[in-house]
């Protein structure tokens, strides 16, 4: 249970700690808020630079990543920020709609060669908290000089922000179960297996963003771990990947048994993926005609949350496609489900990952 525990802890954490912060802050505001004039329209610009703050320290963030990446050797691929993404495909800027629960942005890179199983990934990892708190010091510094209620407004906003969500990324923890950038950064600097464990799974990125399939990479790339390097959250996430390339290859048998055996597994496999793993084994159970109260057992109101989260996934979509095609046997929902996948696929950045949901649909009788 040792694993379990940590993920407990990491998970209260991200709980706790940004409600904590949010309370000091709240405190902070509202003191600087009774120390101002009653200066007509500073409520509302207030509230509106607030509003600012958020997504511009989220901009902010995410041009941390690339810019830090960029110095340290990696080339771009994809910024995003909340369903909108801009994205390097076959040598040429895309734009895409894609949204990831739990995740206001992500800047994903091509990361540098591998050298002894090793790369630079601290700074890449860590360039958003840097930015957001050099932008709060930015700020701070103008907040000291600025001689307007309503730039001060601004500045405050910026710098509270700023070092929250820098501590939120920063301090090594599991949030909306992802792992943080914290996390991350102690991941790939103390082992090197996990560090190749990202360097792979940013390659598998920047492939997909070209429209490459799963199956169509390299084999070195799909091992699965030892169950002994399961408790690190880098290393973990590529089982993931192998099922998912299993899945790709219409391996299907080889793939139930392996997701059965990696969720059932005391790991720090993030809690996104091991969702996505249950609704994968879902339309396996389903597809292979399985014992319908194994798919049951599966559908807990855990599962069905995440689902609802995660609804514009074309997996997930592909998961209730198949669900009410071979589980509930209704023509009306699963038109409706087909529909909803191809209006995602649409704009969805990766390809082949619609390719392969589109063959795994066609597997149903």
């Amino acid at each position: 249970m040792k694993n379990n525990e940590k993920k407990k802890k990491s998970r209260l954490l991200g709980l706790i700690l940004p409600l904590l912060v949010g309370v000091v802050f709240g405190v902070v505001l509202a003191e600087y808020g009774s120390r101002i004039p009653d200066v007509p329209g500073l409520g509302i610009a207030s509230f509106a630079f607030m509003v600012l703050a958020i997504f511009a320290q989220i901009a902010i963030h995410e041009a941390g990543h690339l810019v830090f990446g960029l110095a340290t050797g990696y080339k771009f691929c994809s910024y995003r920020l909340f369903g909108f993404m801009v994205q390097k495909s076959n040598g040429r800027l895309v734009f895409k709609r894609f949204k990831l629960a739990g995740t206001g942005g992500q800047c994903l890179l091509i990361p540098p060669a591998l050298n002894g199983g090793r790369y630079k990934s601290v700074l890449y990892h860590l360039g958003g908290v840097i930015m957001n708190l050099l932008s709060s010091a930015i700020f701070a510094i103008l907040l000291c000089i600025s001689g307007s209620y309503f730039v001060d407004s601004l500045c405050v906003m910026m710098i509270v922000f700023g070092v929250l969500f820098a501590l939120v990324n920063g301090i090594p923890m599991t949030t909306q179960n992802i792992d943080n950038d914290g996390k991350n950064a102690i991941y790939t600097s103390k082992s090197p297996k996990a560090s190749t464990a990202m360097w792979i799974q940013l390659s598998i990125n920047a492939m997909q963003a070209d429209g490459k399939r799963l199956k169509d990479m390299p084999d070195e790339w799909f091992v699965f771990p030892d169950e002994a390097d399961m408790n690190n959250g880098l290393i973990a996430s590529l089982a993931a990947f192998c099922c998912n390339r299993l899945m790709d290859q219409g391996r299907l048998e080889e793939c139930e048994r392996e997701i059965e055996r990696i969720i059932s597994l005391d790991s720090a496999l993030p809690g996104i993926y091991k969702m996505l793993l249950r609704a994968d084994l879902i339309s396996l159970y389903l597809l292979l005609d399985r014992d319908f109260d194994k798919v049951s057992a599966l559908f807990d109101k855990e599962q069905e949350s995440f689902m609802k989260t995660m609804k514009d996934f074309p997996s997930i979509i592909r998961t209730q496609y198949i669900y009410a095609r071979l589980g509930e046997h209704s023509d009306e929902n699963s038109e409706k489900q087909l529909a909803r996948f191809e209006n995602i696929a649409k704009s969805y950045p990766f390809i082949g990952d619609i390719e392969s949901e589109r063959e795994i649909m066609s597997k149903c009788k």
